[in-house]
């Protein structure tokens, strides 16, 4: 089970903290993008997920997490590129 699990990237997480994964690799993965534009859009993908999740989650842990601040992140997303190159 566990094997076609992983073979069809297919979750048995509650909505919530399949939410929290989401977002911590949606997070991880931005740092590497290469323009404002795909961080800000990557961003708003996220927080789309968050609202959808928030409006809707009844099954499992109640999600508490709220829409991420998109100038603070694109804000250290600049920080970490100026520090990187």
């Amino acid at each position: 089970m566990k094997k076609l699990l992983q073979r069809e990237k297919l979750t048995v997480l509650p909505p919530a903290l399949e939410l929290l994964r989401k977002v911590e690799v949606g997070l991880a993965a931005l740092w590497s993008v290469g323009s404002e534009t795909d961080v800000r859009a990557r961003v708003a993908a996220l927080n789309t997920e968050i609202a959808k999740v928030n409006s809707r989650a009844v099954e499992g842990p109640p999600t508490r997490l709220a829409a991420l601040d998109v100038d603070e992140i694109v804000s250290e997303w600049r920080a970490r590129r100026a520090h990187s190159g």
